[in-house]
């Protein structure tokens, strides 16, 4: 029998049951306090989400600076970042103030999809660069080999991945349904038909366990390299343009770890209840605990931006000469380290950009 499902008198929870019987209620819910939290902090995220890749997408089409091979795969970053904050943030923020989904079936299966769609691709992307930044730092005589052409290709690849398993659900491996307090939608994890289980384990196993294992060896790899150059004093015998450039790598590498922290601190919370609710009794948990990851994960779209001109001074420039308005604020984020490269950038270039 098909999933029905189950929502309580006030209409803010909504769960999938299925036990072939008919509508079961299920009395779990949050205090209105609770859901105007999470509509405030949407609506926060929806503000800084869009001025903040906006912005950043608008430095890549004004600074041509700005426009070498890493920071390639950092712009369609942006990209996933930005459907995170059109179609994540507001959906869930206005829901939240309402207390109950507002936007119906439909709606549901599009912020369900335009969520997993972006946050697959950024996934993908992440480990792209994760790529790109060992390559450059632990395999130099490789490097030529990464052209814009090709990291042009590598970013669409991320994207029809992203598209594919996102995709599934409408094609009936799974289905996007609510989640939480039913002032979000994702992914069934709950539901026990073999479809959504088998569903749930691929999508762990390659759109999440495999990714975060290729980015730590990329970067345990670029941190044991660089440590040895260190040691070794590599970088004493090269010019000091080759250890300008050395060096912006590695603090290109340092932002790029900086991204894939905020991406694993907002999204691993949400694995690891999706795993419960896969594996074990999905209502074990308190309801706060399986609603608030739903909600923590669409702040990856504020963080990265601010992780860009925080560490990098080419973006804190281009930034700060789109925004001027803006310097006490960015003030506050900068890296202090970089006062003391602004130099470096000037004469190095794309160093800080990667090849290409």
């Amino acid at each position: 029998m098909d999933t029905t499902f189950a929502v309580g008198s006030n209409a803010t929870t909504s769960l999938p049951v299925s036990n072939g019987s008919d509508v079961i209620v299920i009395d779990r819910y949050l205090s209105p306090a609770i859901h105007y939290a999470c509509g405030i902090a949407m609506t926060l995220g929806t503000i800084l989400g869009i001025f903040g890749n906006t912005s950043i997408l608008l430095m890549f089409l004004k600074f041509k600076n700005l426009r070498s091979t890493t920071n390639l795969f950092i712009m369609s970053l942006n990209v996933s970042d930005l459907m995170l904050a059109v179609f994540g943030c507001p959906m869930s923020g206005i829901s939240s103030f309402a207390l109950k989904w507002v936007f119906g079936d439909v709606g549901c299966v599009l912020h369900g999809f335009m969520m997993y769609f972006a946050g697959l691709s950024e996934m993908y992307c992440l480990t792209a660069i994760a790529i790109d930044r060992y390559i450059v730092i632990a395999k130099p005589l490789l490097a030529p080999a990464i052209t814009q052409t090709k990291a042009l290709i590598a970013i669409v690849a991320c994207y029809v991945g992203g598209l594919m398993f996102a995709m599934a659900p409408l094609f009936g491996w799974s289905k996007y349904t609510y989640e939480g307090a039913g002032t979000t939608c994702g992914i069934d994890w709950i539901t026990k038909r073999p479809q959504d289980v088998s569903f749930a384990i691929t999508i762990l196993i390659a759109c999440y366990l495999t990714p975060v294992g290729i980015m730590l060896f990329c970067y345990l790899n670029i941190y044991l390299t660089v440590l040895s150059s260190t040691r070794s004093g590599t970088w004493d015998k090269q010019s000091s343009i080759a250890k300008r450039n050395a060096r912006l790598e590695r603090k290109m590498a340092l932002m790029t770890v900086a991204m894939l922290g905020n991406f694993l601190l907002c999204w691993t919370p949400y694995a690891l209840v999706s795993c419960i609710a896969t594996f074990g009794d999905p209502y074990s948990m308190p309801l706060l605990l399986v609603h608030i990851p739903s909600m923590f994960a669409k702040c990856a779209a504020v963080m990265n931006p601010i992780i860009y001109v925080g560490l990098n001074q080419q973006f804190r420039d281009a930034f700060l000469e789109m925004c001027p308005c803006c310097s006490g604020i960015v003030a506050c984020f900068a890296s202090k380290s970089d006062d003391d490269d602004d130099d470096d950038d000037a004469d190095a270039g794309e160093g800080a950009g990667g090849s290409g």
